[in-house]
Protein backbone atom coordinates (compact mmCIF):
# COMPACT_ATOMS: atom_id res chain seq x y z
CA UNK A 1 0.00 0.00 0.00
CA UNK A 2 1.23 4.04 -0.64
CA UNK A 3 -0.67 4.45 3.17
CA UNK A 4 -0.29 2.94 6.20
CA UNK A 5 -1.87 3.65 9.70
CA UNK A 6 -0.52 2.67 12.97
CA UNK A 7 -2.05 -0.36 14.66
CA UNK A 8 0.35 -0.08 18.04
CA UNK A 9 1.77 3.08 19.53
CA UNK A 10 4.72 3.89 17.86
CA UNK A 11 6.67 4.72 20.84
CA UNK A 12 9.98 7.03 20.84
CA UNK A 13 13.46 6.07 20.94
CA UNK A 14 15.27 9.59 21.79
CA UNK A 15 14.27 12.69 23.76
CA UNK A 16 12.84 15.35 22.53
CA UNK A 17 15.08 18.04 22.59
CA UNK A 18 14.02 21.75 24.16
CA UNK A 19 15.71 25.02 24.49
CA UNK A 20 16.56 25.40 28.55
CA UNK A 21 13.56 27.85 28.89
CA UNK A 22 11.18 24.72 27.98
CA UNK A 23 10.48 25.54 23.93
CA UNK A 24 10.71 23.02 21.46
CA UNK A 25 13.90 22.93 19.51
CA UNK A 26 12.94 23.12 15.71
CA UNK A 27 14.22 21.74 12.78
CA UNK A 28 13.65 23.14 9.06
CA UNK A 29 10.45 21.21 8.66
CA UNK A 30 9.06 23.33 11.63
CA UNK A 31 9.03 19.88 13.70
CA UNK A 32 10.29 19.35 17.03
CA UNK A 33 14.02 17.98 17.11
CA UNK A 34 14.09 14.41 17.78
CA UNK A 35 10.28 14.94 18.64
CA UNK A 36 7.87 11.70 17.05
CA UNK A 37 7.83 12.84 13.01
CA UNK A 38 11.79 13.70 12.98
CA UNK A 39 11.99 9.91 14.51
CA UNK A 40 9.46 8.13 12.27
CA UNK A 41 11.54 9.74 9.24
CA UNK A 42 15.01 9.14 10.74
CA UNK A 43 14.06 5.23 11.18
CA UNK A 44 12.76 5.40 7.53
CA UNK A 45 15.55 6.79 6.16
CA UNK A 46 17.88 3.62 8.11
CA UNK A 47 15.53 1.26 6.33
CA UNK A 48 16.13 3.07 3.34
CA UNK A 49 20.23 3.10 3.50
CA UNK A 50 19.74 -0.90 4.60
CA UNK A 51 17.43 -1.80 1.28
CA UNK A 52 17.42 0.87 -1.15
CA UNK A 53 14.65 -0.23 -2.94
CA UNK A 54 12.42 1.08 -0.47
CA UNK A 55 10.38 4.19 -1.73
CA UNK A 56 10.60 7.72 0.31
CA UNK A 57 8.36 8.29 3.09
CA UNK A 58 6.19 12.28 1.37
CA UNK A 59 4.22 12.62 4.20
CA UNK A 60 3.59 12.22 7.61
CA UNK A 61 -0.21 12.97 9.58
CA UNK A 62 -0.05 12.68 13.22
CA UNK A 63 -3.51 10.34 14.59
CA UNK A 64 -5.28 11.61 17.50
CA UNK A 65 -6.41 7.92 18.30
CA UNK A 66 -6.21 4.71 17.04
CA UNK A 67 -9.63 3.86 14.78
CA UNK A 68 -10.03 0.19 14.67
CA UNK A 69 -10.77 -1.13 11.05
CA UNK A 70 -14.50 -1.81 10.38
CA UNK A 71 -15.43 -0.71 14.64
CA UNK A 72 -16.56 2.10 16.23
CA UNK A 73 -14.39 1.95 18.71
CA UNK A 74 -11.48 4.34 19.42
CA UNK A 75 -8.71 3.46 21.47
CA UNK A 76 -6.52 5.83 22.57
CA UNK A 77 -2.62 5.31 22.30
CA UNK A 78 -2.09 6.11 26.42
CA UNK A 79 -4.04 3.12 27.41
CA UNK A 80 -1.49 0.55 25.01
CA UNK A 81 1.10 -0.79 27.27
CA UNK A 82 4.49 1.04 26.24
CA UNK A 83 6.53 -0.68 28.12
CA UNK A 84 8.16 -4.86 28.34
CA UNK A 85 8.05 -6.05 32.40
CA UNK A 86 11.47 -6.17 33.37
CA UNK A 87 13.15 -4.66 30.26
CA UNK A 88 14.99 -1.61 29.98
CA UNK A 89 11.74 1.38 29.92
CA UNK A 90 11.85 3.52 26.58
CA UNK A 91 13.40 6.85 27.06
CA UNK A 92 10.25 8.60 26.88
CA UNK A 93 7.12 6.86 27.68
CA UNK A 94 4.89 8.53 25.01
CA UNK A 95 3.07 6.29 22.23
CA UNK A 96 1.33 8.36 19.63
CA UNK A 97 -0.16 7.28 16.05
CA UNK A 98 0.58 8.26 12.50
CA UNK A 99 -0.75 7.89 8.84
CA UNK A 100 2.35 7.71 6.76
CA UNK A 101 2.06 7.91 2.90
CA UNK A 102 4.91 6.26 0.56
CA UNK A 103 6.15 7.77 -3.31
CA UNK A 104 5.18 4.27 -4.14
CA UNK A 105 3.51 0.98 -2.84
CA UNK A 106 5.38 -0.60 0.08
CA UNK A 107 5.10 -4.08 1.00
CA UNK A 108 4.41 -4.80 4.81
CA UNK A 109 5.36 -5.35 7.51
CA UNK A 110 6.13 -2.11 8.72
CA UNK A 111 6.90 -1.51 12.28
CA UNK A 112 9.37 1.19 13.91
CA UNK A 113 9.87 2.89 17.36
CA UNK A 114 11.01 1.58 20.75
CA UNK A 115 9.85 -2.05 21.02
CA UNK A 116 9.07 -2.68 17.35
CA UNK A 117 9.93 -6.48 17.92
CA UNK A 118 7.49 -6.68 20.35
CA UNK A 119 4.44 -5.45 19.00
CA UNK A 120 4.82 -2.00 19.24
CA UNK A 121 5.17 0.60 16.38
CA UNK A 122 3.39 -1.60 14.00
CA UNK A 123 1.25 0.14 10.99
CA UNK A 124 -1.45 -1.67 8.87
CA UNK A 125 -1.75 -0.78 5.18
CA UNK A 126 -5.03 1.80 4.50
CA UNK A 127 -6.29 0.13 1.11
CA UNK A 128 -8.08 2.99 0.59
CA UNK A 129 -7.26 6.41 0.10
CA UNK A 130 -7.41 8.07 3.56
CA UNK A 131 -10.44 11.08 3.98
Amino acid sequence: SVHWESATPFVLTRHPKRHRDGRPKLNARGEQVDGPEEQVRREWANRQALNPDLPPLIHIERLEVCRLPGAQRVIPWSTFVRSRPGGKPPPVDFGCGFRLTFARPVSGPIALGYGAHYGLGQFRPVTSKPQ
